[in-house]
């Protein structure tokens, strides 16, 4: 029987059936025929609950609340269905499981809240700083599924229901791109504020290349080194460039971008440029030239296997005839990575994928073949999966192992050294030139070594002959390549010249003070032995401080046993503590626990003040000596280590390089800072006293430091205590592995 309706009832009726939005259907309530009503709020213009629920079957309020009444009036519901089929024998479940004709609309759909104006600002510039940061289309982050994501992060972290209305309100592609575009102006604008300072100091280096991927496309960026010896890179342009791209066209763009960001003429052409050897002639239009090491390390690779015209005639033809082989294992290797990375069912059984094709770069291929040779199990495991190009050339490699290990004996270096000089942050000095020694003519293990050995050997002296005067300095100035048998002492003597002179010109500037300028452990691989240069320049005999220097790198390493062969040689660095040594006993200790070489007593005396009087040998105003030297003269006593240790040879060079590692490092400990401090006081410095402080003998070796050493396995007594990792260590572990924690 049906219920009568009253006055409230026929309202929401009337409202539910008129055009207007006053009052809508929401969520199920209990059943999929029982909708709640909801209206809308004058207040907030958001839909609420009205406590009303409306059969859709025959058009009946109930009241939205709890209880069986619902479940009640279905039971004797007499609506007809609106559907092609009749209307099953009802029942509870039957009744609950059936569809209503039309699917209802979501609640979003009617909501009419919208952002507010600083709500839709703040969106539109989230969207434009993730566009920039990511890189995706302005097309994508203006289309529907961006939109769609917004509405949904809005309704899950705020208050209330956001539909339409405000999904309209979200910014389109233009107006994402045009603020894109801004941010991306004001980052530029502020990379070039950062290095407006260095250009007038000639500390600027342009490095620029065409494009490979984006065709036709000019990359510019800008290298500097800052105050504290960092290096630092930006992007400063991606210029459009014509299909005819000739270095006068590359030179105009260049100019023309500096130029737009107020820099002049003269200071553009003051920078230094980078570049391949296509666009060498570069180097007549601006203060110097400098050849890409990475592009010189692409192409000598590429001609060990595919040798120039005319280094091919001048190999024997059998080697000719071995060098397609090499050809064939890197091609091979492409085409196997290629069948994996195209077939997903692969891709996700592999523990890791192999390097994508690639055939910009010619190393590409060999990178392909390290990572299919250490992948090769898990790759015979699924290659019926592969393609038939691909089980083809996986089967070709696995079958001939020797032919890869020879490829790789000889080329794999080169693409070590490729990988680590791209991923350079620092001015190390150790990875400027290639690595070109390390292909060797003596290994003649397989015939296919001897030849690639033998064709990498003949365009040595093509590329190498392209590298200038910075790689000379460089070269000269890395620990691990200062033999420089490569080099004429004509070429050496213009490496000291070109680098020093260059380095020089803001290092003195810079002067002696620490309040102006302080320095830290960058500093001292190259300002140390700069300084001291100094007065020998301004006197004039800078050629014999030259030679002598020349000297003293050989004097240094010849007892060396260092080949390019050796795997310590590829390290970045040997003993990294070592290169932040001074190259003279005499160190002043400023105030912040940093170590420096100066020999100017009577500056430092008269920055800090002194209480005493000066001594001749400056004995009484040297920190190091009253605090390193004196106290620690025991290191230098080797009798008890002799007798106790026979095959321990500490007067080795590479020993004491170890030895000198450690301790050094052990006193630029933090914990250490105040005693450093105490050192100026005890000198006579009239700086302050520090507070109570423990000093090194109290640290490294305290009570209980005679207890059992903390590696695995080792039965051993400790001797020391490291102050970093705070483990006790065994002679053997702490001093003959060199503990570098």
């Amino acid at each position: 029987m049906n219920r009568k309706k009253t006055e409230a009832d026929r309202k929401f009726l009337k409202l539910l059936e008129s055009d207007g939005d006053e009052a809508v259907l929401g969520d199920e309530f209990k059943s999929e025929l029982v909708k709640q009503i909801m209206i809308e709020s004058v207040e907030s213009y958001e839909y609420c609950a009205s406590g009303r629920a409306l059969c859709t079957q025959c058009k009946t309020l109930l009241s939205a609340t709890d209880g069986g009444h619902v479940f009640r009036h279905l039971d004797r519901c007499t609506g007809k269905r609106a559907a092609s089929e009749p209307i099953p024998e009802t029942s509870d479940e039957s009744l609950r499981s059936v569809e209503p004709l039309a699917k209802q609309r979501k609640l979003t759909d009617f909501s009419k809240r919208q952002f507010t104006k600083e709500q839709t600002s703040k969106i539109t510039r989230a969207l434009a700083k993730h566009a920039l940061r990511t890189g995706k289309s302005f097309n994508y982050m203006g289309g529907d599924c961006m939109r769609e994501l917004v509405i949904d992060v809005a309704n899950a972290t705020g208050s209330g229901i956001f539909g339409k209305e405000a999904k309209a309100q979200i910014p389109h592609r233009q107006t994402i791109q045009t603020h894109t575009l801004r941010f991306s102006d004001e980052l530029i604008k502020r990379a070039f504020g950062e290095l407006k300072p260095y250009v007038g100091k000639q500390r600027v280096n342009l490095i620029v290349d065409h494009g490979k991927i984006v065709s036709n496309c000019l990359s510019m960026f800008a290298s500097y080194i800052d105050d504290t010896f960092k290096l630092r890179l930006l992007p400063i342009g991606f210029i459009p460039s014509t299909d005819s791209k000739t270095g006068a066209d590359t030179v105009d763009a260049i100019i023309d971008r500096l130029q737009s960001v107020g820099w002049s003429e003269e200071e553009a052409r003051a920078c230094s440029i980078t570049a391949d050897g296509a666009l060498a002639n570069l180097g007549t239009h601006f203060s110097s030239y400098i050849r890409c090491v990475s592009h010189s390390i692409h192409l000598l690779g590429e001609k060990v296997v595919d040798p120039l015209e005319k280094h091919a005639k001048m190999l024997d033809p059998e080697i000719m005839k071995l060098l397609p082989i090499a050809r064939e294992c890197l091609d091979n290797a492409q085409n196997v990575s290629s069948a994996i990375r195209n077939n997903f069912q692969a891709c996700s059984e592999m523990s890791r994928l192999p390097t994508l094709p690639n055939d910009t770069r010619w190393l590409n291929g060999l990178k392909c073949l390290v990572d299919v040779t250490e992948l090769s199990k898990e790759i015979l495991d699924l290659v019926s999966k592969l393609s038939l190009k691909g089980r083809t050339s996986m089967y070709w490699l696995n079958d001939h192992p020797e032919y890869d290990n020879a490829v790789l004996h000889i080329l794999k270096p080169l693409l070590t050294y490729s990988i680590d000089f791209q991923r350079q942050d620092e001015v190390t000095i150790h990875r400027v030139l290639p690595a070109y020694k390390i292909v060797d003519k003596d290994i003649v293990d397989l015939d296919l070594i001897e030849a690639m050995a033998t064709s990498g050997l003949k365009p040595l002296q093509h590329y190498y002959s392209q590298f200038g005067t910075h790689h000379y300095g460089a070269t000269l100035l890395s620990p691990r390549t200062k033999h420089m048998k490569n080099f004429t002492k004509e070429e050496r003597k213009r490496a000291l010249m070109s680098k020093f002179r260059r380095i020089l010109t803001y290092i003195l500037d810079l002067g002696v003070n620490p309040k102006r300028q302080p320095l830290d452990e960058e500093d001292l691989k190259l300002a140390a032995y700069l300084i001291d240069l100094g007065e020998s320049i301004d006197k004039g005999d800078f050629d014999i401080e030259m030679e002598q220097h020349l000297s003293n790198f050989e004097d240094d390493l010849q007892d060396l046993s260092w080949t390019p062969e050796d795997d310590e040689c590829h390290k970045i660095q040997m003993y990294p503590d070592v290169i932040h040594l001074p190259g003279k006993p005499s160190m002043f200790q400023f105030a912040n626990g940093e170590f420096v070489e100066l020999d100017k007593v009577k500056e430092a005396v008269a920055y800090f003040g002194s209480k005493t009087v000066l001594n001749n040998n400056g004995s009484k105003v040297r920190p190091s000596l009253e605090q390193v030297h004196t106290k620690f003269r025991f290191i230098r006593n080797r009798n008890h280590m002799d007798k106790l240790r026979d095959n321990y040879k500490f007067q080795t060079r590479d020993e004491t390089l170890k030895l000198l590692s450690l301790v050094w490092r052990q006193l630029c400990s933090p914990k250490l800072e105040k005693w450093a401090r105490y050192a100026w006081v005890a000198a006579g410095y009239d700086v302050p006293r520090p507070a109570s402080f423990e000093t090194p003998a109290q640290l490294l070796f305290p009570r209980g430091v005679a207890g059992d050493c903390t590696m695995h396995g080792c039965s051993s007594t400790s001797f020391v205590k490291c102050l970093y990792c705070e483990k006790l260590f065994c002679f053997e572990h702490f001093v003959i592995d060199h503990h570098n924690c």
